[in-house]
């Protein structure tokens, strides 16, 4: 089943976002701009593993590039309609697309299918395992190509860090170009 992500909302209604409690407090901003906060400073690797654990369940076939994708939108998206970040790893500018590099080594180098993440986050953080899950039952579906395409284009964090750095790879992308491009489409 492929959707169309590019003209759509990217997540649903609020009900679709439990509610969690930050744990730290907040990172100065560098513009002037409402701080972000971080929240439950969870790393990356444990929400791309517990999306792998998903797809095993739901005997679905995720590759790499639709992992990344559905927890960038899943970053996005949190930053936009409750100003937290997700993870304490920001996302990155690769030449495909944005990607969390320690959850993409980790699973590049780790075939296990992520059995423990899924519990650890289920238990000790259920409203973000909640919040991770309706991402992944939203997405995990699309095609790899569908999910990057909107985030790659002009004017999307990506493509404005792209432009700023046009001979690097792996510049953070910053979340308040995120989250501003984000805000819309929530």
């Amino acid at each position: 089943q492929d959707t169309t992500v590019q003209n759509e909302t990217v997540l649903g209604d609020d009900e679709d976002l439990p509610e969690a409690e930050p744990v730290k407090s907040s990172l100065a901003p560098h513009d002037g701009t409402e701080s972000v906060v971080v929240s439950c400073e969870l790393d990356s690797v444990l929400l791309a593993k517990t999306l792998r654990h998903m797809a095993v369940i739901e005997q679905v076939e995720l590759t790499q590039s639709q992992i990344q994708s559905i927890l960038y939108i899943a970053y996005g998206v949190r930053l936009a309609q409750k100003n937290e970040r997700l993870t304490s790893e920001h996302p990155q500018m690769w030449q495909y697309g944005p990607v969390f590099p320690r959850a993409y080594n980790r699973l590049r180098k780790d075939s296990a299918d992520g059995t423990d993440e899924y519990y650890s986050l289920k238990t000790d953080h259920p409203n973000i395992f909640k919040y991770l899950e309706n991402c992944f039952r939203r997405y995990a579906w699309t095609k790899a190509c569908i999910l990057v395409s909107p985030h790659l284009s002009e004017g999307s964090p990506w493509s404005d860090t792209r432009r700023s750095n046009p001979d690097r790879w792996g510049v953070r992308i910053e979340d308040e170009l995120i989250r501003e491009w984000f805000l819309p489409r929530v």
